[in-house]
């Protein structure tokens, strides 16, 4: 999961002044970047309150099976338009 300050539309990010950046190049074939919640990601902003709005900048990557996210973590933190960007917990049952 990484918060973002600027919005993915086509596979970039793009900010509110325009400027945009492409990930394609950090990440392997098949990985996928998408929103912790898309409703909010869609909504106007400026009808969120304060709240929602921090919630709509949340994204998550998706890479294909296999990969292990901490092998992505660094490029992905060096990406211009990520504030921070940590690794999921490993989920097991006992």
């Amino acid at each position: 999961m990484f918060c973002v300050s600027a919005s993915i539309r086509r596979g970039m990010f793009e900010s509110d002044a325009g400027e945009t950046f492409s990930p394609r190049g950090d990440l392997p074939a098949g990985s996928r970047i998408v929103y912790k919640v898309p409703n909010l990601a869609r909504a106007d902003a400026s009808k969120l309150n304060e709240h929602e709005r921090d919630l709509r900048r949340y994204m998550q990557v998706i890479l294909p099976r296999g990969e292990s996210p901490a092998r992505y973590l660094r490029a992905i933190r060096a990406w211009p338009s990520v504030e921070e960007a940590d690794v999921g917990p490993e989920v097991s049952l006992p």
